[in-house]
């Protein structure tokens, strides 16, 4: 009897081994990690160096991963050089030692984390009297005046990961490229801002399980590098705007703010809902994303009063929302194949489509006819050549030929267009997404007040009567505004619905 316990107990015990071993031999850490990316370092105070980068791609699958799904440890430290100005580098044999490499690490286990947050972005306070005593050349402590001393001098970072695998298996990467810290070193940070934009890939509405309380669970795309960068400099000083719009609102509200190091974002949004939400499946709302920095936390540009800098916004997310909130009644079939089609773009959803269109909705509705039409993506001019918009889908537009400036230098977004120019920038789209197609005006309509139509645009809206993409009223095209009283009246503007169904009809006769 004894005999049977014993065995039964061996049986077990082998089972239990046949089912752990394997799990926690998932896999074998790597021998090698890339360098880290989008190095950047603030001053703070003088007594330290705020030091923030990326993980690349290979680290980022690790984090990502949960201790289950790896099969082992392992802690995230980065060591970070620096020489000031002419000097040399503080890196020595003993920064390779697994006794003493943490001497000269920063600790990133805490930021740099992964997982839930999707946080591949770290960062840690190099003290120069703690880990570089003997070194003079740097820095006066002090808040206020330790800023001067780099407008005279420089200092130059490199970092590498320390990852360690337990059992003294310690690997180091290569250095990542230098970073100068320095009251001369200016990185184009309004371009930077007004170019990058955040890409939503999911945003969902839920009820917090502990609050009962609504919350918005966002998802982004990994961070513009450009931006990173930025973000980096400013001792990680960049939040994400988080706006919404639910159903009966007509404008986007900012409902708050979440950390620019992270992909996912879980928001309390029940300031803005009013803990008014009885069935989230059925919740109808919006939601886009933004970055946003305080121009003083990017030390360089030497700015002293507040200046907040925000990003273009993302693409918008949208559960159950209507495409519109008004619209003439003879457009509303045409505006739903539009929809079907995804040729509103997002500056337009939810809108009073009869309101008159402007050059930068115009600009942003001709990007999306040329993407979903080519299925190519556009990319924006650059350098901007406009003082007065950053907005990438007008730059889009303007690369592809599609819109001028109203000067060399000035768009005047906010302008309305008129019927001519819709129809002249129509046919440009159609020329650009159709090379070497029939573009011939033979046989067009003749309208009663032709002779009101610019000579610049007079082909181009005979092509598009041509092919049935533009008509007029009782004989006439209206072209545009000749007299004052039409020019206070709003004569002869193109409608928003007018615009997209016109972009509608040029859709389904190329596609």
């Amino acid at each position: 009897m004894k005999q049977g316990v014993l065995k039964a107990l061996f049986i077990l015990a082998a089972a239990l081994v046949i089912t752990v071993v394997p799990a926690a031999a998932a896999g074998s850490p790597p021998s090698v990690i890339s360098p880290p990316v989008n190095l950047g370092v603030s001053n703070y105070g003088g007594n330290s160096a705020y030091c923030t980068m990326s993980a690349p791609d290979d680290l980022r699958a690790l984090l990502g991963q949960t201790l289950e799904e790896r099969g082992y440890q392992m802690f995230t430290y980065a060591q970070v050089d620096f020489k000031t100005d002419n000097g040399d580098w503080h890196y020595k044999a003993d920064w390779d030692d697994p006794a003493t490499y943490k001497k000269y690490s920063l600790n990133l286990n805490n930021t740099m984390i992964g997982d839930k947050w999707g946080r591949y972005i770290g960062s840690d306070y190099l003290t120069f009297k703690n880990m570089f005593p003997e070194e003079k050349n740097v820095p006066v402590p002090s808040a206020y005046s330790s800023w001067e001393w780099f407008k005279s001098h420089s200092m130059t970072f490199r970092a590498r990961f320390a990852i360690d695998f337990g059992n003294k298996n310690i690997v180091f990467s290569d250095w990542s490229r230098e970073y100068v810290l320095s009251g001369k070193s200016l990185m184009d940070y309004k371009k930077i801002m007004n170019t990058y934009a955040p890409e939503l890939i999911s945003a969902e509405l839920q009820e917090d399980a502990k609050t009962k309380k609504p919350f918005v669970w966002l998802e982004t795309k990994r961070q513009p590098d450009e931006t990173q960068k930025l973000n980096a400099a400013s001792s990680g000083n960049m939040t994400t705007e988080v706006w919404m719009r639910k159903d009966g609102d007509k404008d986007f509200k900012l409902v708050g703010d979440g950390f620019f190091a992270n992909e996912r974002i879980y928001l309390d949004v029940s300031a803005y809902f009013k803990d008014n939400i009885t069935d989230y499946a059925a919740a109808a709302y919006e939601v886009k994303v933004r970055y946003k920095i305080d121009e003083r936390k990017y030390q360089q540009s030497e700015a002293t009063a507040q200046n907040l800098l925000y990003s273009p916004f993302s693409n918008v997310i949208s559960y159950g929302m209507p495409a519109w909130i008004a619209a003439s009644p003879w457009a509303g079939n045409e505006l739903g194949k539009a929809d079907e089609y995804g040729l509103i773009p997002d500056i337009l959803k939810g809108a009073d489509m009869t309101k008159p269109i402007t050059r930068e909705e115009f600009a942003s509705l001709a990007v999306v006819l040329y993407e979903k039409t080519t299925d190519k993506k556009a990319s924006p001019a650059s350098p901007n050549p406009f003082t007065d918009t950053n907005n990438p889908e007008i730059l889009k537009a303007f690369q592809l030929g599609i819109t001028k400036g109203t000067s060399a230098t000035t768009f005047s977004p906010m302008d309305l267009i008129t019927r001519e120019q819709c129809a002249a920038m129509l046919a440009r789209a159609a020329r650009t997404m159709v090379p070497g197609g029939d573009f011939s005006t033979d046989g067009a309509p003749v309208f009663t007040d032709q002779a009101d139509i610019s000579s610049w645009a007079l082909e181009d809206v005979k092509f598009m009567s041509k092919i049935g993409v533009i008509k007029g009223s009782d004989g006439k095209f209206m072209p545009k505004a000749t007299t004052t009283a039409e020019k206070a009246s709003g004569y002869a503007t193109s409608t928003r619905e007018q615009a997209i169904i016109m972009s509608k009809r040029i859709y389904e006769k190329y596609k």
